[in-house]
């Protein structure tokens, strides 16, 4: 028998979603309408990096490029930004290879769901990426890393008052739409 066909039935089972108050008090958005978190999430990711960005962007489609020292620190905080990603991202990788929960989604509580699709065995749960329907990496949500990360990075170095209201409300509206569509449990996002 090869080491892929080896069977996990613990870690493939269906198992009963976990009490969590966050779910119990917002309305379930159910996989129909499981877009509406990306479509908060992406736009406010993308706005991030622009901002980060404002500078290079300015001068490449309105005219041209700001002076050296308008940009020079954009390389500093890209650095720094992608370091403190790196950490976290390395972490939630661990967390989620060590912590097994049942997951909330509902492609992950019925065999009779057309996007329920549990590993065959060990080589794909190391090697399979489902950014959105996977089952296992509940812990902590890539979803918080990446825009929080932005929100903290906009607010610390972009002077705009605006731009910094922004990312925070989108912030803010995320993690009850990421709660209610049952990607993470609260105590997660």
């Amino acid at each position: 028998m090869e080491r892929s066909d080896l069977t996990l039935p613990l870690l493939t089972q269906v198992r009963p979603i976990l009490r969590d108050l966050g779910m119990e008090f917002l309305p379930h958005i159910s996989e129909d309408y499981f877009w509406v978190s990306e479509a908060v999430f992406y736009p406010a990711f993308i706005l991030g990096f622009a901002s980060l960005f404002g500078c290079f962007i300015w001068g490449i489609m309105i005219g041209p490029v700001p002076k050296i020292e308008e940009c020079a620190n954009v390389s500093t905080i890209f650095r720094r930004l992608m370091i403190h990603i790196t950490i976290c991202q390395t972490l939630r990788a661990a967390s989620f290879m060590f912590t097994i929960l049942p997951g909330p989604a509902d492609h992950c509580q019925s065999e009779t769901n057309i996007n329920y699709k549990p590993p065959k065995g060990a080589l794909e749960i190391l090697t399979r990426m489902d950014a959105s329907y996977g089952c296992g990496d509940l812990i902590f949500s890539s979803h918080t890393i990446f825009s929080l990360t932005v929100v903290l990075t906009t607010t610390k170095y972009m002077h705009n008052l605006f731009s910094t209201c922004l990312v925070w409300a989108i912030q803010i509206a995320l993690i009850p739409l990421i709660i209610a569509s049952h990607k993470h449990y609260t105590v997660n996002t």
